[in-house]
């Protein structure tokens, strides 16, 4: 009876301890800042109008999260998409179309969320992707920004996590970093939508060497 008792103790021990591993993932989430105008529409275009993209990218469950904002356009607006993969300088068609972008606007702004597959991860970490918004001057776009070159100013060439008993750790490697003042790893319950912020992991600024991270 004793050593069934032992026996039942210890499986209810792993079975807690995976219940406790179950309920919890970890990320790491970059910020996105990202300037649009016409200069960098492809051909250039006069427009003096302006605009951004903020948001943030969470790089294991690839979910992409932002506002646009858009100010002193020449013609109302009739549609935005972020399109891929293209670098800067480059046309391609739409790789997602803004769904319910208001449209006849000058100025406003537009907010969502989307999941990328690994393979539009790769484009957009890669800079690949760019911002534009049409408009009934201009169909190309009349304003555009680079996705990457307000995003992810940090190249991430490894990421993985150990898991040991209720511990999980972190280890993650770059290989380019553009003013980086550090990563925020953040939490949450497995039933939960909600992220919350446990640690930053100070950067190492400008670099062009591999970086290593616990």
């Amino acid at each position: 009876m004793k050593k069934l008792i032992q026996i039942l103790c210890s499986f209810l021990l792993v079975f807690a301890t995976v219940i406790f591993i179950q309920k919890e993932s970890l990320a790491i989430v970059y910020t996105i800042d990202a300037p649009l105008s016409g200069f960098q529409v492809v051909p250039t275009n006069p427009s003096t109008a302006l605009g951004s993209i903020t948001g943030t990218f969470d790089d294991v469950s690839n979910v992409l999260t932002f506002q646009l904002t858009f100010t002193g356009l020449l013609s109302p607006t009739t549609a935005a998409s972020l399109n891929s993969p293209a670098p800067r300088g480059v046309n391609t068609p739409a790789t997602i179309s803004f769904a319910a972008f208001p449209v006849g606007l000058f100025s406003g702004s537009y907010s969502n969320t989307y999941t990328l597959t690994n393979a539009q991860k790769v484009e957009m970490v890669g800079g690949l992707w760019y911002i534009v918004v049409m408009t009934n001057a201009s169909t190309a776009g009349e304003i555009r920004g680079q996705l990457a070159e307000g995003t992810l100013p940090v190249e991430l060439s490894s990421f993985v996590s150990n898991i040991y008993k209720n511990n999980v750790v972190l280890n993650w490697s770059t290989t380019k970093e553009i003013n980086n003042a550090g990563f925020d790893v953040e939490r949450k319950l497995f039933s939960s939508t909600q992220w919350a912020k446990v640690a930053n992991v100070a950067g190492n600024g400008n670099s062009n060497e591999i970086k290593n991270y616990t």
